[in-house]
């Protein structure tokens, strides 16, 4: 038994040591994670016929508003967590962290499950905040873990982390349209997931608890206190992340991590903020909020699209079963997501080589690679409204999402590159909370109400006797196309102001001048380089060519 104990404790370190492995846990545990948000989507007849039937509703007919809720109340649960769980990371290990997440996301895929034989769509709206807030403390570690820790392959790491959002929402609606026909039903999908997730959420407690400081780069630690001041990213990105943790720029330790994990505790009571003090330090800053409302936009708009998308493309006469267009729009989504995602990663580690080169920041790298996509992809979008011709309605579609996955890596990085590296974990959990506040929960809930407003007749719904076509679309939705457009082009609407709002990260990034009126680095990028000043928000701006790291031995 000792011996497998100490196998167990060599084979976890061997996987600690290593980073590529645990970006990779990370890609696979993103995949699974966004499986789980097209189970509804992608089974949304059946899932309106649960909520038609259930106890607390009492046959309502607003079934897409009930519908957009569950979607929502996911995302409630999720962004309240996430700045909660951002701000933890000062003081617990991210990984334990991960773990302790992954667990409680497994537990609220047996409840949704449960909810069917219960009746209760109370249960399952519950269930799935309480799915939110496991997956909250994932994705708060998982960028900047692997922002830290793939050198000059940010971008291509990053693309392949959030290519398993389109790759897995899609996915989901097939994996959800199959298991709702089966003998298992839409519980079955849950109940499965919860399985395949379970080992990855043992695997986070096996880790040392100090692998995000052993890591590559170790930017997960705090801000060190200095006898100087606080360090903050500079213009040299790649420059100061060594100077930041530790490392000279001939590639030697400075110091050993552990010594680096002994000082960080020693002074954890006096840098590690509160998470009034961390959202102050977001909002202070015009970059990271212009970044986090373009998202919003952007996110609105993707949730719109993709938790109505099947009902569209059987409202507007493509398809008669919910299987068929579930699984199209499925596949072209994927398609689109498993293109643009890692082009997106590329093209953009290609940008912030050409921007460091020309001495500009990787903050209006990102943003300027945002805005000019986004808008290009919301251009070909548009082309869906007025779309009669199959091919073009879902040659547009793909085409679209496909430049609009391109954004994915550049927005987050820009969010990243927004603030001070010791708020990064706080900035994306807050930047979530902005999206799905402006973006995400009002989305499904307003474009559902729409929705039933203007085409009652266009939503899939199981038809009665042994008809193999159901669930199928009402015969009167055929006069409600022109209505069932209207709602497509609300959909396009929002997601227009994402380019709009990038489009003025851009112009903050080249723009607004640092302490020293030089356009292009600027405080509110959270980096810049001169001599030593007080920023507003009174941290000290150290050069990056005077760095070094002195740790007090007491």
């Amino acid at each position: 038994m000792g011996c497998d104990t100490s196998s167990w404790r060599r084979w976890s370190e061997w996987l600690a040591s290593d980073p590529k492995m645990l970006m990779t846990f990370f890609i696979l545990a993103n995949f699974f994670n966004f499986v789980d948000r097209g189970i509804i989507p992608g089974a949304s007849s059946e899932f309106n016929a649960f909520i038609k039937n259930s106890a607390e509703l009492n046959n309502t007919d607003s079934v897409d508003t009930w519908l957009g809720l569950l979607q929502s109340m996911f995302i409630v649960g999720y962004s309240i967590a996430a700045c909660i769980f951002g701000n933890m990371v000062h003081t617990h290990p991210p990984f334990l962290l991960v773990g302790i997440g992954l667990s409680v996301w497994c537990a609220s895929a047996v409840l949704a499950g449960l909810s069917e034989p219960t009746g209760s769509y109370t249960l399952l709206a519950g269930a799935r905040m309480l799915s939110g807030v496991g997956e909250a403390s994932f994705q708060v570690v998982s960028s900047p873990y692997i922002q830290d820790n793939s050198g000059a392959h940010t971008g291509f790491w990053l693309g392949l982390f959030y290519t398993a959002i389109p790759f897995g929402t899609a996915v989901g609606y097939g994996y959800a349209a199959v298991m709702a026909t089966s003998p298992f039903g839409w519980p079955g999908a849950f109940f499965l997931e919860a399985i395949v997730m379970t080992p990855l959420a043992l695997f986070c407690f096996l880790l040392p608890r100090d692998v995000h400081s052993k890591s590559k780069d170790g930017l997960l630690l705090d801000t060190l206190a200095l006898d100087d001041g606080m360090v903050e990213d500079g213009d040299d990105h790649d420059h100061d992340r060594d100077a930041y943790r530790g490392v000279s720029e001939d590639g030697s330790d400075m110091y050993d991590a552990n010594d680096l994990h002994k000082a960080r505790s020693s002074t954890a009571s006096s840098i590690h903020p509160s998470i009034t003090e961390e959202i102050m330090q977001c909002l202070r800053r015009p970059l990271f909020v212009s970044n986090a409302l373009g998202y919003a936009a952007y996110g609105g708009g993707i949730i719109g699209f993709s938790t109505f998308g099947p009902a569209f493309a059987m409202g507007l006469g493509y398809y008669a079963q919910e299987t068929s267009a579930s699984m199209v729009f499925g596949g072209v989504m994927a398609v689109a997501g498993l293109v643009g995602t890692p082009i997106g990663g590329a093209v953009t580690d290609k940008v912030l080589a050409r921007f460091k080169a020309q001495g500009r920041t990787a903050a209006e790298a990102a943003t300027s690679l945002a805005c000019i996509i986004n808008i290009i992809g919301t251009a070909i979008v548009l082309a869906t409204v007025f779309a009669k011709p199959l091919w073009l309605f879902m040659g547009s579609l793909g085409i679209g999402a496909a430049c609009l996955f391109v954004t994915t890596t550049p927005m987050n990085l820009a969010t990243l590159e927004s603030v001070p590296p010791e708020n990064r974990p706080f900035a994306m959990g807050f930047s979530t909370l902005l999206m799905h506040a402006f973006g995400d929960v009002p989305s499904p809930v307003v474009i559902g109400a729409l929705k039933d407003w203007l085409a009652p007749h266009c939503t899939p719904s199981t038809g009665e006797g042994d008809d193999d076509d159901a669930p199928a679309i009402d015969d009167g939705c055929v006069e409600e196309r022109d209505d069932l457009r209207i709602v497509l082009l609300a959909i396009v609407v929002w997601l227009s102001f994402s380019g709009v709002m990038y489009g003025f990260s851009w112009w903050l990034s080249r723009n607004l001048p640092n302490e020293k009126g030089v356009p292009g680095e600027c405080e509110c990028c959270g980096s810049g380089q001169g001599s030593a000043s007080h920023g507003p928000d009174g941290m000290t701006r150290v050069p990056s060519a005077n760095r070094t790291l002195r740790i007090n031995e007491d």
